[in-house]
């Protein structure tokens, strides 16, 4: 039962453990990470009649490859304990 489910908790250790090394080279502080939030949920139509548009582009494309890192730190960690176990 506990090997089955190892796979995924070494998944989101590693998943959880990329977020932790990488938020301070990437965001710097947490406002810059809220930022980016923002600006993502934001449309983009909006912030191109704020003329913010560049910005906007740069923020969430900043979030998304942090999110993609995490994520495929962690995809590649259940797939390396799933060949190890299985």
């Amino acid at each position: 039962m506990i090997l089955e489910n190892l796979p995924t908790v070494i998944a989101v250790a590693a998943g959880i453990l990329t977020f932790a090394v990488l938020f301070k080279p990437f965001f710097g502080a947490e406002d810059d990470f809220w930022e980016c939030v923002g600006y993502s949920l934001k449309p983009n139509f909006l912030s191109w009649l704020d003329k913010d548009l560049q910005r906007d582009y740069g923020k969430s494309m900043k979030l998304g490859l942090f999110l993609l890192l995490c994520f495929f730190a962690g995809f590649l960690s259940y797939k390396g304990a799933d060949v190890l176990l299985n």
